[in-house]
């Protein structure tokens, strides 16, 4: 059972800038995060979600919880820091699905077959002048994206997980809070991936 009142010491302890106590909290609710997440996803897992992800979430969650929790509306710390882990979470699956359904649907509605032997499809009869219908443009697009997996081999893992939430649109104090840097360390992690990047495309 957990210690009430430490919860709170520690929320006041993180709230003064002391990071030190970061890791205690988690902890202390690490088991809660793994709890929500196998909650709202069933086993098993949809193979395009990677649950250490969702754990990550679950700790911007929580850290958002620590600075947002009031005291005086009298509820534990716990009860509230679960339903933001969870919105976190949810929030998450919600916009992994949104962009899954986006994708479906561009496929099914360009890739539609529309002659009787089925070798003609829409995106055959769509005429544009935009960029993303040009051939070569597609042809240099799918070479850069080949180019990822040999990115990511010479990036380290803790630098890689600092890119990604950069990547989906996390602040860098979010970031440095969910895994417990500076945020002068967040930076110079992404400005180092970024100039890596223009090096290897200017060489491969």
């Amino acid at each position: 059972m957990k210690d009430h009142s430490r919860d709170y010491e520690l929320v006041l302890l993180i709230r003064d800038k002391k990071e030190e106590y970061v890791e205690e909290l988690i902890e202390r609710y690490h088991k809660n995060i793994w709890a929500i997440i196998h909650k709202l996803v069933k086993p098993p897992a949809p193979k395009d979600i990677d649950t250490d992800d969702l754990y990550q979430e679950g700790l911007i969650g929580l850290m958002h919880g620590v600075h947002s929790f009031d005291k005086e509306r009298n509820i534990l710390f716990i009860s509230y820091a679960n339903k933001c882990i969870e919105n976190e979470i949810r929030s998450f699956l919600r916009k992994h699905r949104t962009q899954n359904f986006r994708m479906l649907s561009n496929a099914i509605s360009l890739d539609m077959p529309i002659s009787d032997d089925e070798n003609l499809c829409l995106m055959d009869t769509v005429a544009s002048n935009q960029k993303d219908f040009d051939p070569a443009y597609l042809a240099h697009i799918a070479w850069a994206q080949d180019q990822v997996p040999v990115i990511r081999e010479s990036i380290a893992d803790n630098h890689w997980k600092v890119y990604q939430k950069h990547h989906l649109g996390y602040s860098y104090r979010e970031i440095s809070l969910e895994l417990g840097i500076t945020e002068k360390d967040v930076d110079n992690i992404i400005q180092k991936i970024k100039k890596k990047v223009r090096v290897m495309f200017d060489t491969l």
